[in-house]
């Protein structure tokens, strides 16, 4: 054979090589092996820990899951609000960094249904974490369900505000005493 021939072949070979090389690499899919992952993140710890007192005004807030999970804007709220609130994902964490809390002062953390995993596996129900920097807690609870004409509603954000003196205002306050969301039922 010539030489030209030689090098023509080597050319298209290393070229077919090179394409077959770069569609199996790029594949986004999850590892092969063992059971298919169907369950939601759920949570390891909290700091601090749900239902604390006397929490410390510069705490860092720490949300650790037992997966690693996506990073989902306007999912966590912080209540009442803290300046500079920063709110961040980092792997199987949530991180909230802020200016320091008032004192004596109960703090809700939501966590909405829309939060999920890196195979796309949402929470079933809206996370609530409550915590103060004061000797007592507040407690607080809110329950029911919500319906979209006939069907329960699904992920829709619920604020909840306080009637002072069993009035309901005619405009309401800016920021809502707690947030939750609807969970699948």
């Amino acid at each position: 054979m010539r030489k030209a021939n030689i090098t023509e072949i080597l050319r298209q070979t290393t070229l077919a090589f090179c394409i077959i090389f770069l569609f199996s690499c790029a594949r986004i899919q999850a590892p092969p092996g063992g059971p298919e992952d169907k369950s939601p993140p759920k949570i390891i710890y909290t700091i601090p820990a749900a239902g604390t007192t006397d929490v410390a005004l510069d705490t860092r807030i720490e949300i650790r899951f037992n997966e690693y999970i996506k990073k989902t804007t306007g999912a966590v709220v912080l209540l009442p609000p803290v300046e500079n609130t920063k709110i961040k994902f980092k792997g199987k964490r949530i991180v909230i960094d802020h200016a320091p809390l008032t004192p004596n002062t109960t703090y809700r953390i939501s966590i909405s249904t829309g939060l999920k995993d890196l195979r796309n596996n949402a929470l079933k129900r809206a996370i609530n974490i409550a915590f103060s920097t004061g000797a007592a807690l507040d407690s607080f609870s809110l329950s029911g369900k919500i319906y979209e004409g006939f069907f329960p509603a699904e992920e829709t954000r619920v604020h909840a505000y306080i009637a002072e003196n069993g009035e309901i205002p005619d405009t309401l306050p800016l920021q809502p005493y707690a947030v939750s969301w609807t969970g699948e039922n």
